[in-house]
């Protein structure tokens, strides 16, 4: 399935590359950038009272807070295999596998530990990539949020 979006660039930057709208964007500058590159978007209601919701754009998931943009995400679910400068990124992807493609197109990372015990990658762009708390430690998803701390 693959994926329109630039994961290379998301990795490194925290953005998606198809678009200048970027975290605390509003959903209209999301869906128009979508409509734009020819995607369905798909909506759904999180949390109606809060103002929490997702769009869904070539597999990738939008989170919204108050109509701001707050989180990107690329769940290997969703998204299929991704291209990591020519390395195949998907759910049989381990850890090392991952961090050696990211060393060979130059960004930075380190990994820590999620509250839930998953090694997360993060990556000098300040995205997350999680992975399985069981050896091999095999890829999840990457995550790009607003006001995160980074794990330890």
């Amino acid at each position: 399935m693959g994926s329109v979006f630039d994961f290379v660039r998301f990795l490194a930057t925290g953005t998606t590359g198809f678009t200048s709208a970027g975290l605390g964007s509003a959903e209209a500058e999301v869906r128009g950038a979508a409509a734009a590159a020819g995607l369905a978007v798909t909506r759904a209601e999180l949390d109606p009272g809060a103002g929490a919701f997702g769009i869904f754009a070539g597999g990738v998931e939008f989170l919204f807070d108050d109509d701001q943009l707050t989180c990107v995400q690329f769940e290997v679910d969703r998204t299929g295999p991704l291209d990591l400068a020519g390395t195949r990124v998907g759910e049989d992807t381990t850890l090392e596998e991952f961090t050696r493609a990211l060393d060979r197109v130059g960004i930075g990372w380190s990994v820590g530990v999620s509250s839930g015990g998953e090694p997360v990658v993060e990556t000098t762009g300040s995205v997350r990539c999680h992975f399985t708390a069981e050896a091999p430690h095999r890829y999840v998803t990457a995550i790009a949020t607003v006001g995160t701390p980074a794990v330890g």
